[in-house]
């Protein structure tokens, strides 16, 4: 189970709570406002449970907007003419271009 340091509280009520009536001043459990009349607050357990759910997929989220930042990952345009290039014209230099720069950018930000 993950200690408070690991926990993103905020992104586990985002997921979990959304359309509840809360607040998240900052990254601790005691930074939540709970403003549920009649509701109890999620636990810091049940958050920590729930944070186990979703935390790979966070961790892959963020690697993934790394990687799709401009400038980084060759554009879809760009696959797209290069494989053109390649299929239909014979120019394979594009794609291999292509290929060699999203293996940079995959090592850059691993999974």
């Amino acid at each position: 189970m993950s200690n408070d340091n690991e926990i993103d509280f905020g992104e586990v009520m985002h997921k979990f709570y959304a359309g509840r009536q809360y607040g998240v001043r900052g990254p601790r459990y005691e930074d939540i406002s709970w403003m549920e009349p009649g509701i109890p607050q999620p636990s810091r357990e049940d958050l920590a449970a729930k944070w186990e759910e979703i935390k790979e997929d966070i961790r892959l989220m963020k690697i993934a907007q790394k990687r799709s930042t401009p400038g980084e990952y060759p554009s879809r345009d760009d696959m797209i003419v290069a494989l053109w290039e390649m299929i239909v014209e014979d120019r394979p230099e594009k794609a291999q271009a292509l290929q060699t720069r999203r293996q940079e950018i995959k090592a850059k930000y691993p999974k």
